[in-house]
């Protein structure tokens, strides 16, 4: 199950108890709670700067009664997008433009020199990117004893899932590798044009494979 359905799956839950309530069947949680929880959700799961946020912060101070419909309303409308793909999407812009700055940071330090700095930047661009594609396609961050995946890890399940490819598989790992020499204190292993291409190498990635 991806993320995205987990999240449905968590709001189905929350507007059941709402219809219920408002059903006069009140053998589950309070209107209270209810309310709570659904604007505790809202904040969880709406994207930042998004009218569900901005909604649901103008009704909080309503009487119980009324926030309760307004609350609900917002709840299954977050909940509709969320079934359409549409929140991902914003998502993934947001992701976008986070990385692409710490890219850019990236490219003025291999400018200035600093190719072994850029090397770990990039490195962990590409990192956080690929357990983001990995929550998408539904693979699991961590193993069977609940440690967190290494990217090589990571690159084979998402091959497996089919989400990349196996010869861009080994360039993502070739790439990381240049972040772990220079992360572990090896900068002699450092290769300072392969970290030229590796950083539009990482946003053309990102491009093509968006989470």
């Amino acid at each position: 199950m991806s993320v995205d359905d987990q999240i449905v799956a968590q709001l189905d839950g929350l507007i059941k108890a709402h219809d219920l309530h408002r059903a006069g069947i009140n053998s589950g949680p309070s209107q209270r709670e209810i309310n709570v929880r659904m604007a505790a959700a809202i904040h969880r799961w709406a994207p930042p700067g998004s009218p569900y946020l901005s909604e649901a912060q103008r009704v909080i101070g309503l009487r119980e009664a009324f926030a309760l419909n307004e609350l609900g309303s917002i709840t299954k409308a977050l909940r509709a997008d969320y079934a359409a793909g549409a929140i991902t999407t914003i998502q993934e812009l947001l992701h976008a433009e986070l990385f692409d700055d710490f890219l850019a940071m990236a490219e003025n330090l291999v400018g200035e020199g600093y190719y072994v700095a850029a090397a770990v930047l990039a490195g962990s661009v590409l990192e956080e990117h690929a357990q983001k594609l990995a929550s998408k396609a539904g693979v699991s961050l961590t193993d069977a004893q609940g440690r967190p995946k290494s990217m090589e890890t990571l690159g084979i399940d998402l091959r497996k899932a089919g989400t990349i490819s196996e010869p861009e598989r080994k360039i993502l790992q070739a790439w990381y590798g240049q972040r772990t020499e220079a992360a572990h204190g090896r900068p002699q292993n450092v290769v300072e044009q392969e970290v030229h291409s590796m950083i539009p190498g990482v946003r053309d990635f990102m491009v093509r494979h968006p989470a």
